[in-house]
């Protein structure tokens, strides 16, 4: 009680101004550290998402530039390694398709004439067998003649079955509807 006041707290109050200077110090040096954490973490996270965007809207040119040595850039070279992968593969399943397409039309185009030379053929067949009755009905009970005629029978049946077969061939199939799960496309 006999010490004044500002020398028996002096101390005391150098120590609290001292206090307050270190914390303020330390709140610096946190807000500093979370600054850096956030530029080196989440910037890159930030430019992986966006990249992630885009290819998920068909833009499979995109790389990420990641320069970090550590998980994120690993991440970083995973994803172009995997865009790169996945161009090839689309770019390999739209020649597929485009192939495919080139053998359909090919397949279309040999149908047509294969329809065309059919009926091309089938009416002359025609002919030929509407005269062939037309002989064996003049010519009749012939038994050198009726072998003949009947093998050349024979034969014309069978042309117009190779006839009729390749008209359904060339003929396109009907379509066959069935309900289907959208969501398996």
């Amino acid at each position: 009680a006999e010490v004044p006041s500002a020398e028996a707290f002096g101390e005391l109050h150098k120590l609290g101004l001292l206090s307050v200077i270190l914390e303020s110090f330390f709140v610096a040096v946190l807000v500093g550290v979370a600054g850096y954490v956030a530029w080196d973490l989440v910037a890159p996270l930030g430019r992986l998402v966006n990249a992630t965007r885009l290819v998920g809207a068909g833009n499979l040119d995109v790389r990420v530039t990641i320069p970090q040595q550590n998980e994120l850039g690993e991440l970083g070279r995973a994803f172009n390694e995997m865009t790169a992968a996945l161009a090839g593969t689309t770019a390999h399943v739209e020649e597929l398709h485009r192939r495919e397409i080139e053998r359909a039309s090919q397949l279309a185009t040999v149908g047509e004439l294969a329809s065309g030379v059919a009926h091309e053929i089938r009416n002359p067949v025609v002919g030929v067998s509407n005269g062939l009755d037309l002989v064996r009905r003049r010519v009749g009970r012939d038994p050198i003649l009726e072998p003949i005629i009947e093998e050349m029978s024979h034969q014309l049946t069978r042309i117009q079955q190779t006839l009729q077969e390749l008209l359904a061939f060339a003929r396109p199939a009907t379509p066959t509807l069935a309900p289907l799960n959208g969501n398996n496309l």
